[in-house]
């Protein structure tokens, strides 16, 4: 990590590559375990945080994207780099997801861009992403028997729980209403 950063030291970066290493670390663990399941959620995960950062950067309207997102997009996922550089290029994001239309339909993500599309709401896709997330990891869990899948979902299934109840108390604390927390 410290050679990577060498003098560009900013807690952007840091994070950016501490996000790399961390898939890197979890898809290498998912090829040792051998199940099919693990690889291709460990490949969605990396291609969610991907599109999470690709969205980000151009809700932020930031001058040089493709530098910022090539320096921080994460190996390992199904959706090529040059895919979401294509998009950048040409300065259209109805264009990256046209190109990637089989990939959304394939998981169900369709609904999900067209939201943003059509609200520009990043948090909203970023929620959703997650719910999806754990989407895939309850439907997974449910097809098998004897499976990684139900250990899978059952730890994210906990972590949701946590996050919800952490959610609920930071919104009280602040005085938010009941209808603004459950949102």
């Amino acid at each position: 990590l410290a050679d990577t950063l060498k003098d560009d030291i900013t807690p952007a970066k840091i994070d950016s590559e501490v996000d790399k290493l961390f898939y890197k670390v979890r898809l290498n663990l998912a090829k040792k375990i051998n199940s099919r399941f693990i690889i291709e959620f460990a490949s969605l995960q990396i291609d969610a945080g991907n599109m999470k950062m690709f969205l980000r950067l151009l809700a932020k309207k930031e001058k040089n994207i493709s530098d910022l997102f090539s320096a921080s997009f994460i190996e390992g996922g199904t959706v090529a780099l040059a895919d979401f550089l294509k998009a950048i290029e040409h300065g259209n994001i109805e264009l990256f997801f046209k190109n990637l239309q089989g990939f959304f339909t394939a998981y169900g993500l369709t609904h999900i861009f067209n939201n943003f599309l059509k609200h520009r709401a990043l948090w909203r896709v970023e929620k959703e992403i997650d719910d999806f997330e754990m989407n895939f990891v309850k439907r997974r869990a449910k097809q098998a028997a004897i499976s990684p899948s139900i250990i899978v979902g059952y730890y994210f299934a906990k972590q949701a729980a946590i996050t919800n109840i952490r959610l609920i108390m930071s919104g009280k604390l602040n005085g938010l209403q009941s209808a603004e927390i459950q949102e």
